[in-house]
């Protein structure tokens, strides 16, 4: 059976207050995925966790990783990023996928911090 995925939009930027807003859908929705990204996202040490976590299990250094919050979690080997919300499977990515997004929301981050600190 063919696996049907969910495609995810995504982008960043900076508001007029110079907040880095961090824009994420998926294509179809998933409801509460920007919501249950951004808090990881915006926790430094555990984002960079699950950015080289991702890293590891696409280079086949470890077969999955999991990670999230309370309402959606996200079990991920090296293709298929499984999207739960409160144990319900509702949703497939790509791991690839998933790890690209967050990468570049790292760069991001990563980019617009040195600007401001030099």
């Amino acid at each position: 059976m063919k696996k049907k995925y969910f495609e995810l939009n995504y982008h960043a930027y900076v508001d007029e207050e110079n907040d880095i807003i961090y824009d994420i859908d998926s294509v179809p929705i998933l409801r509460q995925l920007q919501p249950e990204l951004v808090p990881i996202i915006m926790n430094p040490e555990y984002f960079d966790e699950v950015v080289s976590s991702l890293k590891d299990v696409l280079d086949g250094h470890t077969n999955w990783y999991e990670f999230g919050y309370e309402v959606y979690y996200f079990e991920c080997d090296k293709d298929d990023c499984e999207v739960f919300e409160w144990d319900n499977k509702i949703g497939l990515l790509r791991t690839i996928d998933m790890y690209e997004m967050l990468r570049y929301f790292q760069h991001y981050r990563d980019d617009y911090y040195s600007r401001m600190n030099s």
